[in-house]
């Protein structure tokens, strides 16, 4: 019936009551129409009130209001953060996340950092990355090495910090392994060629994830041909790497990148399977498939120069032929 009836009829009084409500659908309807109404005294005063649930939609709707550039909910959301309750820190926090960066000093985020809360760090990692509070670096730090990637949701939180902070690729040399992870991550969510400078990272757990960075999705082409020529250099048995070492010469697809594959297969010192992989691409180069040999995504290749391309790699494949590797040679005659 109060659906029905709607609340635009309602007194300010009733609206407020109604923030508390046991149906969400009318707690919401009551919060929109208090920030119509831009009831800021209300909400503020409803945000301090001793009913959780109200006190949260009282903080959404001057979230609403903070958006609009309301100097008194903003300040309200900010004393919020010092609330003994810790739902209510995590929704003050969330909701001036998503305020434009400046519009609040976004250090007083930081001390939530290392919350005893899991929640609360949680969503301040989320709004130090959102405001680009770069002055929360080493406390982001921290919160990634005591995490240790235990909790997947506070290590996205350090991610998503790490990618507001601009500063990932300062930590090349960190010697937490997982604080490394998670820069290359940070580095793959801004699509940066800085990502590449991991390659040499001595975690082949950072330097796949490397790989996939550059490789996947819409990849980052400024430095695929410099993961290209990781695949002269690799010794590694990482199926996840090598696939994408070879496909990355595969997109490349010129004479150099074909003779780099057809060397790979050659080698009898790397593992069957992957050079039999190698051997595949090679069979393709001239007339790529559509659809991506590694993640499946669509790509659009130029013609490849299939009688350069045979001179190159034609003595190479001889010496698979002739060889007396029987295991590939089985597959390669098929």
């Amino acid at each position: 019936e109060i659906i029905e009836e709607g609340l635009g009829g309602r007194s300010t009084g009733e609206l407020r009551q109604l923030l508390a409500h046991a149906d969400q659908r009318i707690r919401l309807k009551a919060q929109f129409e208090l920030v119509k109404r831009n009831e800021t005294d209300s909400l503020i005063e409803d945000s301090a009130d001793d009913h959780q649930l109200k006190r949260i939609h009282a903080i959404w709707g001057l979230g609403q209001l903070a958006r609009k550039e309301n100097q008194a909910a903003i300040k309200q959301l900010v004393s919020l953060l010092k609330d003994k309750d810790p739902e209510i820190q995590v929704q003050s926090s969330k909701v001036l996340a998503d305020l434009k960066p400046g519009s609040f000093d976004g250090r007083v985020l930081i001390p939530h950092l290392s919350s005893e809360h899991p929640r609360v760090r949680f969503q301040a990692g989320l709004s130090v990355g959102r405001q680009q509070v770069s002055e929360a670096f080493d406390a982001v730090i921290a919160l990634i090495e005591q995490n240790d990637g235990q909790d997947t949701y506070l290590r996205h939180a350090g991610i998503v910090a790490l990618e507001g902070m601009s500063r990932a690729n300062s930590l090349l040399n960190h010697p937490s392994e997982e604080v490394r992870l998670s820069a290359v991550v940070a580095l793959r969510r801004l699509a940066s060629p800085l990502v590449a400078t991991f390659l040499s990272d001595a975690s082949e757990l950072v330097v796949v994830e490397v790989a996939r960075a550059i490789h996947d999705d819409f990849s980052i082409p400024e430095v695929l041909p410099t993961l290209a020529k990781q695949l002269v250099f690799t010794e590694s048995s990482n199926e996840a790497l090598v696939r994408r070492l070879i496909n990355a010469n595969f997109r490349l697809g010129g004479v150099n990148e074909a003779y780099l594959v057809a060397e790979y297969a050659a080698n009898t010192s790397h593992e069957t399977a992957m050079r039999l992989e190698a051997l595949e691409a090679l069979a393709a180069w001239t007339n790529p498939p559509p659809l991506d040999r590694v993640d499946g995504r669509r790509r659009y290749y130029t013609p490849r120069p299939s009688g350069e391309i045979a001179s190159a790699i034609g003595g190479m494949l001889e010496s698979i032929l002739a060889s007396n590797d029987s295991g590939i040679l089985e597959k390669t005659v098929a």
